[in-house]
C-alpha cells in the first residue's frame, strides 16, 4: 500500500480540524453548517470519523472529497434560491405624491 502523499496528509488535517472543531464563530464552521442543513454534528462526525477503520487514508480522503463537493452544491443550490426569494419580494417605495 503507497504512503499517502503530503497534500493528502494536509488535505486530511484541514477536513479533520473542521469535523473537529466546536469554533463556530464563522458562517461556514461545521457547526454553523450542521445547524443551517438541521443536522446532529455528532452524529455526522461519528459517519466521517467513525469509519477511519474500515478502509485506507486514501479512500477516506475520497469520501471527504466527495462529501465537501456535495456540500459546496448544496450551499450553492440555497444561495441561488435565496437570491430567487429575495429577488422575488416586492420592494416598499414608500408614499408618492400625485
Amino acid at each position: 500500500m503507497a504512503q499517502p502523499s503530503t497534500i493528502e496528509r494536509e488535505l486530511y488535517l484541514d477536513a479533520y480540524r473542521w469535523v473537529m472543531s466546536d469554533d463556530c464563530s464563522w458562517p461556514f464552521s461545521f457547526l454553523n453548517v450542521c445547524q443551517s442543513l438541521n443536522l446532529v454534528p455528532e452524529d455526522v462526525r461519528h459517519d466521517l470519523i467513525g469509519n477511519l477503520s474500515l478502509g485506507t487514508f486514501s479512500r477516506w480522503v475520497r469520501h471527504c472529497a466527495r462529501a465537501v463537493q456535495r456540500l459546496q452544491m448544496l450551499l450553492a443550490s440555497v444561495s441561488r434560491t435565496a437570491r430567487r426569494v429575495n429577488a422575488a419580494e416586492p420592494t416598499t417605495l414608500g408614499h408618492t405624491l400625485h
